[in-house]
């Protein structure tokens, strides 16, 4: 199946798959809500628990992969809002929402993800 799948290093939803020899590596990710203005991130993960909001992900564009621009963040009033590269749309989600989104930090241009030992703030 490994083959089959061309060896793919994580599930549809961003989770780790692990190696043959049972290793589990992953880039160090962090809540969405974890996030700066001015930041690129890219999303990691997105949580799979509630099949709700991860339809409303999908809809939105939000799947590992997708690279974003932090915009503002409003801890008090509950909202994250950030610029999304492939579609152009800034959207905002609420805390919960947000923090069902793992991302890892995207470099200006290209967006690289560094890649090391899985170790995910709470993001898992």
């Amino acid at each position: 199946m490994d083959e089959l799948l061309a060896h793919p290093s994580a599930d549809p939803h961003g989770d780790p798959i692990p190696t043959a020899d049972g290793q589990v590596n992953g880039p160090e990710a962090s809540r969405l809500t974890a996030a700066q203005p001015g930041q690129n991130m890219v999303i990691y993960r997105v949580s799979d628990t509630d099949p709700k909001l991860l339809r409303n992900f999908s809809g939105l564009g939000l799947t590992p992969g997708t690279k974003l621009t932090i915009r503002e963040r409003k801890p008090f009033t509950a909202g994250t809002t950030f610029h999304v590269t492939r579609s152009g749309q800034d959207i905002t989600l609420g805390t919960e929402a947000a923090d069902a989104v793992c991302v890892v930090p995207g470099q200006q241009r290209g967006f690289r993800v560094r890649v090391s030992p899985a170790r995910r703030s709470g993001c898992r």
